[in-house]
């Protein structure tokens, strides 16, 4: 069940974003550091909305409270806002499947250019929320390659998990590289060829040569020191 309290041996019922329970939801709002709280007597164990698809905590008569109110007023049960369900829903609502075969994320994106998207109260990367839903956890320590090379697609088949180093070598040039190699361009102050490596946010440079070869060997053997840290 994944609304139930993110706290380790909580186990109330995650009402808030995290999820959070009402206890440790009030610590956070107050800046505090979350702690234990009392126990929670509970004889049963918790069980789901009879609702199909809902995954909230049942409350009264085998239906959440959302439900619950729901049957009270006499209206037809439907997905709640906050449901897993419609939460999920939202989400392949703003994917466009392409008929050149990519599925691209129409919602919020990040400045890397990276679709960007709250699910279930987490925060994902749309193509790395699709490749857990679709394909499975991602293995630690790799990061997800589009193959298609189109950075808000989310179709699972273009998607694949891979090291930081491979996928820094599948990269294409930038339409406005002229040296023909990646992280590499001429230093017209300094009359020589400089070379750099991305990794993540942060650029490090790694200097100045005089020959285009011996630029590229440096990005290379840079490239390949940097991203074995990770």
């Amino acid at each position: 069940m994944d609304r139930i309290c993110g706290f380790p041996n909580c186990g109330r019922p995650g009402r808030y974003r995290g999820p959070l329970c009402s206890a440790h939801h009030l610590q956070r709002k107050k800046g505090e550091e979350l702690r234990p709280v009392k126990p929670w007597r509970r004889e049963e164990p918790y069980r789901e909305c009879a609702f199909e698809g809902c995954g909230k905590v049942e409350a009264v008569r085998g239906l959440c409270n959302g439900h619950y109110a729901q049957f009270r007023n006499g209206e037809e049960l439907r997905e709640l806002w906050g449901s897993p369900a419609a939460s999920r829903a939202r989400f392949w609502s703003k994917v466009d499947k392409r008929p050149d075969g990519c599925w691209m994320w129409t919602g919020r994106t990040l400045n890397s250019g990276y679709g960007y998207t709250t699910v279930v109260g987490q925060d994902w990367l749309a193509h790395r929320y699709v490749y857990s839903e679709t394909i499975g956890p991602i293995p630690e320590g790799r990061v997800i390659d589009h193959l298609c090379r189109q950075k808000r697609c989310v179709n699972p088949e273009h998607l694949r998990a891979t090291t930081q180093l491979q996928n820094a070598r599948s990269q294409g040039l930038r339409s406005n590289n002229t040296s023909g190699v990646r992280g590499v361009h001429w230093d017209k102050s300094r009359n020589r060829w400089a070379a750099r490596v991305r990794v993540g946010d942060k650029k490090h440079h790694v200097g100045r040569f005089e020959t285009l070869e011996e630029a590229a060997q440096a990005v290379t053997a840079a490239r390949e020191r940097l991203y074995s840290r990770g």
